[in-house]
């Protein structure tokens, strides 16, 4: 690793990893900040006896000197008050637990009567960091900049204000690419460059336009 990069990206998930690939496309050098290892398709848990493995277990020990890993799986379980949350460890972030879950649920699961609970559920459960008009409503601007911070962009789910009860992968997607055009073309934009503008109002990602000779991407595992 090098001491020093245009951009550092914290998260390889759906946000992260899009975001760091149009910037080094556009000639930044980037630094992906990862916690885990990454994970070849035939290295996850085929049977119930290697489910163990795939969680990430600590032992926070009676103070922090004591703190150490016990196992680095893809997945972490966090209990809190009120929410339980599952988020990914390992290259790739939550993209991770995707894996054998892409499995349409049959229509009359949720009409028959033993259905357990008769409203709105979902597993994706998003915020955390909304988007909004003001820094007294929410956390981060349109372009995913954060409200006084200069340069600090937050590009993954925590943006959407609510759940969508649907996989939001796509969505959050759709948003680290328009995120990732404003942190290279910002400066444009902001001017009113009519060029850049029309570019933003289309389907088509934008490219850098000076690709510098540099090293592109750096993963560095912590």
């Amino acid at each position: 690793m090098k001491s020093i990069y245009d951009v550092v990206v914290i998260g390889s998930g759906f946000g992260g990893a899009i975001t760091a690939s149009r910037l080094a496309e556009a000639g930044r050098s980037v630094c992906i900040l990862e916690r885990g290892k990454r994970w070849k398709k035939t290295d996850f848990p085929r049977s119930p006896g290697e489910v163990a493995r795939a969680f990430w277990r600590r032992d926070e020990g009676s103070g922090p000197q004591d703190y150490r890993i016990e196992s680095f799986g893809f997945l972490e379980y966090k209990v809190f008050q009120h929410m339980d949350v599952i988020q990914g460890c390992g290259v790739g972030g939550g993209s991770l637990h995707y894996f054998n879950v892409h499995l349409r649920t049959p229509a009359p699961i949720f009409s028959s009567s033993r259905w357990p609970l008769r409203k709105l559920l979902t597993a994706h459960p998003l915020g955390g960091c909304a988007v909004g008009e003001s820094k007294e409503s929410s956390v981060v601007r349109h372009q995913g900049e954060v409200w006084g911070y200069p340069n600090l962009f937050v590009s993954d789910g925590s943006v959407i204000p609510t759940a969508l009860a649907v996989n939001p992968s796509l969505t959050i997607g759709a948003l680290a690419e328009r995120t990732a055009q404003w942190m290279i073309h910002g400066r444009e934009i902001e001017k009113g460059v009519s060029g850049v503008r029309r570019c933003l109002q289309t389907d088509k990602p934008l490219r850098g336009e000076d690709n510098h000779e540099r090293d592109h991407s750096s993963i560095g595992q912590v």
